[in-house]
């Protein structure tokens, strides 16, 4: 009987606290993103809403044959002065990735994002305008690894002309961070 009673009071505890080892109460918030450099290939922009939510236009003014881009992730917790890199991956041809879906590591689980809310091109890319609308990545797609923190993402856009010669499109960057909607301490005025 006296296991009965403390097994129910746990289950009170733990339903009142709302607490699961699988639970993330994370939210993703983009900060600034920046356009570092574009070419004659491609004009760009990109805002942040006051929402938070990021938006951002690709202008591609040449046919391409194939394209690719390549990520690097930079991150600082609360303990690090400087973004440290964490994470780099470059793809020459994204093309046969756009016909699968893939998650595993951090590259394909942005690419499957970009594939559902992105207006990108198929292959071979046409002159059109390319964009990703007031977008907000899901927490709940974060991998369980993921610290809270800043986070700095870089993107260099290539492409291949339509006589095979490669060709850098662009360049631009994106910070977010990852925070604890639980943190009592964030956000307080004087700290």
């Amino acid at each position: 009987m006296f296991w009965l009673i403390r097994f129910a009071l746990l289950l009170a505890v733990f339903a009142q606290l709302k607490l699961s080892l699988g639970r993330r109460d994370f939210s993703v918030v983009f900060d600034a993103c920046e356009v570092l450099e574009t070419t004659k290939f491609c004009d760009m922009n990109c805002s942040i809403s006051d929402s938070k939510r990021v938006t951002y236009y690709w202008n591609i003014l040449e046919r391409a044959s194939k394209y690719g881009f390549g990520i690097k992730m930079f991150g600082k917790t609360s303990g690090l002065k400087e973004h440290v890199k964490i994470f780099e991956h470059s793809v020459d041809d994204i093309c046969p990735l756009l016909s699968k879906s893939k998650s595993g590591n951090i590259f394909l689980l942005i690419l499957d994002e970009l594939k559902k809310y992105a207006k990108l091109p198929k292959c071979p890319v046409e002159k059109d305008t390319y964009h990703l609308k007031d977008y907000s990545f899901p927490a709940e797609r974060l991998p369980a690894y993921a610290p809270e923190g800043e986070f700095l993402l870089i993107f260099d856009a290539f492409g291949y002309a339509m006589n095979g010669t490669y060709h850098k499109f662009a360049s631009y960057s994106l910070k977010c961070s990852i925070q604890s909607k639980l943190n009592p301490f964030r956000n307080k005025k004087g700290a």
